[in-house]
């Protein structure tokens, strides 16, 4: 193979500032999304769905143990980007599959 062709062209690491910015956009886009104890991430629309699988005590349990996923997406760290996505699966085993991503470039 031909080392010059574009498919070996290495990207260059973000910098400081498109990790920073890309990461608040990331953030922004994560409203209303929860993350479980168990550090299963949510959408708005799963949450609450995913809270009726518990008793009350349990919801409360969970709700109080319970973050923002906004104040853990710079743990959602993947290669090209920030990301996540809706860990909720249904009754007939279909996932939401609702996801969030922001690239840092």
């Amino acid at each position: 193979m031909n080392r010059e062709s574009p498919l070996f062209e290495e990207e260059s690491a973000p910098t400081e500032a498109e990790m920073s910015r890309s990461l608040q956009k990331f953030k922004e886009a994560l409203k209303g999304w929860r993350t479980s104890p168990d550090g299963e991430d949510f959408c708005p629309d799963h949450w609450g769905v995913y809270l009726d699988k518990f008793d009350e005590r349990g919801r409360k349990i969970i709700t109080s143990y319970s973050q923002a996923t906004q104040k853990l997406a710079g743990y959602r760290k993947m290669r090209d980007g920030w990301g996540t996505i809706c860990q909720y699966e249904g009754k007939d085993k279909k996932a939401c599959g609702r996801s969030v991503s922001v690239p840092y470039k």
